[in-house]
């Protein structure tokens, strides 16, 4: 699987295991995983309350500045 990036609303997040990078701008958060179904899963089991899912190929930029641990301009 390539990296993808995952889009949530949550009041809270638990650390999840398999997460390359997050941000967090108010209860938005975005996560990028290698593997995003088992980060969604570990979501779900955490019990967490969350909406708006979304899970999207990431841009060339992204996955690099990911894979350096930096953040996007």
């Amino acid at each position: 699987m390539g990296l993808r990036r995952l889009r949530f609303r949550a009041p809270a997040l638990p650390k999840l295991p398999g997460v390359a990078r997050a941000e967090r701008d108010g209860d938005l958060h975005t996560l990028w995983s290698n593997d995003a179904d088992a980060v969604v899963r570990r979501l779900v089991e955490s019990g967490v309350a969350f909406r708006e899912l979304e899970v999207l190929p990431v841009s060339l930029e992204e996955a690099f500045l990911a894979a350096l641990g930096e953040e996007a301009p």
